[in-house]
């Protein structure tokens, strides 16, 4: 049957198995040294009431947890093998793999951060903040209303069906010295439809730009597809973008056509 624990603070076991499927209840600030069903173990649900963290891993693939539930802040810092029904609440962060085979929901106001592969049946994100802390490859299918994106420098290849409505927001980094930036690769046979966006807002951040080191390649794309129709983009005059710059000597041009940002040297 169902559990709950009521003490919250550091704990440390070695592991948790599931004895059923039952749902586990975490008291708040629930911090354990040690796995869940990292050797055996059925797949209970987990229910982190207000924050916690697991230091170990947390299901595998074969012996997965079952639903998660999360609020308040939440750290794993192993991989999370579940299958069920996710729904994320607060700040929830992923230092390793996250794999479900079920549906996530990201909670309103909540944020998310990936440093490592994702995969899951599909995500549902509506005024809700994803940010990736490393390159890396997102698979699932994903809807969202009000979404932001935070890709730093990183590169997120994305395998799936997507779409999103209402303003879509994605804040990158444009670093000059290796010329490129934050972006979003669709792999092919995947679409990311933008066509129902009202506002795409693109946040760029420059950083490390040398005057004397611009050429015409010192350019990247913020979102492109390996194949032709991965990509149904809003209309251009949709499409929104906001420099931080702190180079007065350097410029740019976006072209909202190709959701690309070319940098220049002023004279």
């Amino acid at each position: 049957g169902a559990v709950s624990i009521t003490k919250g603070g550091n704990t440390s076991i070695t592991e948790i198995q599931g004895n059923g499927t039952a749902l586990l209840t975490l008291p708040a600030n629930f911090n354990l040294t040690g796995s869940i069903n990292k050797t055996g173990g059925q797949a209970l649900k987990l229910n982190f009431t207000n924050g916690g963290s697991v230091s170990g891993v947390v299901g595998t693939a074969a012996n997965s947890v079952g639903d998660i539930t999360t609020a308040g802040t939440t750290n794993f810092a192993s991989s999370v093998n579940a299958k069920g029904a996710a729904t994320l609440g607060g700040t929830t962060s992923f230092a390793d793999t996250f794999t479900n085979t079920g549906a996530v929901t990201l909670a309103k106001a909540s944020i998310t951060n990936f440093a490592k592969n994702v995969t899951a049946t599909s995500f549902t994100v509506n005024n809700a903040t994803i940010n990736f802390g490393n390159s890396l490859a997102f698979n699932s299918n994903i809807t969202g209303s009000g979404t932001t994106l935070t890709l730093g420098t990183n590169q997120v290849t994305y395998t799936g069906t997507g779409s999103f409505t209402d303003t879509l927001t994605l804040n990158t980094t444009f670093d000059g010295a290796a010329k490129s930036g934050g972006n979003i690769l669709i792999k092919s046979g995947s679409t990311l439809d933008l066509s129902g966006v009202p506002t795409l807002a693109l946040v760029v951040t420059a950083t490390n730009f040398d005057i004397n080191n611009i050429s015409p390649d010192t350019k990247y794309t913020v979102i492109s597809a390996e194949a032709a129709g991965g990509l149904k983009p809003t209309p251009e005059e949709n499409v929104k973008i906001t420099i931080n710059n702190d180079n007065r000597f350097v410029g740019f041009t976006f072209d909202a056509s190709t959701l690309t940002l070319f940098a220049e040297r002023y004279s």
